[in-house]
């Protein structure tokens, strides 16, 4: 990615509590990689795609024209022009790089709190799987019915409201 530009973020609170008794609440912007992503639904020249093998959901740049309707559709506001190219971008989970590689996303393996894990949800013996059986999870607007796939586990002081 260019300088200046990122496929996710991360929000942090305000600070919680008292030095030295400090909290922070964190929260995860980027792609949900939806089973029914909205973005998808409008690209008029099929270039947002979600790939049905892996579930990712995944622009191709070749097809697309930056018309922008799937950054104005998207609930989670993750979607951004690239300043290089011209065309839609967001989280990919490093498909064409590391996952292709065998590696996990660049997100994942860089994390310092280890915060992060990535995995097949189909596969019951996967990482993820086990944690989601482990763990209370929730899912970011899941009232919207996109049927987002990031699961996110919540912090006991409570989440960064967006």
């Amino acid at each position: 990615m260019p300088a200046g530009v990122s496929r996710l973020t991360i929000r942090r609170s305000e600070p919680i509590g008292v030095f030295p008794d400090v909290k922070y609440r964190f929260f995860r912007h980027s792609c949900q990689h939806c089973d029914n992503p909205p973005c998808v639904d409008v690209c008029p020249t099929g270039a947002s795609y979600r790939d049905a093998a892996s579930g990712i959901v995944d622009v191709d740049p070749s097809l697309c024209v930056g018309c922008q309707y799937c950054i104005a559709d998207c609930p989670y506001q993750v979607r951004f022009i690239h300043p290089e190219n011209k065309t839609a971008d967001k989280c990919d989970f490093c498909r064409k790089t590391n996952l292709k590689q065998g590696k996990p996303p660049a997100c994942v393996a860089v994390c310092p709190t280890k915060a992060l894990t990535f995995g097949n949800l189909d596969d019951p013996d996967s990482d993820i799987s086990r944690l989601l059986n482990q763990r209370a999870t929730y899912r970011y607007k899941i009232a919207l019915g996109t049927r987002p796939k990031m699961y996110r586990v919540p912090f006991k002081f409570g989440e960064v409201h967006q």
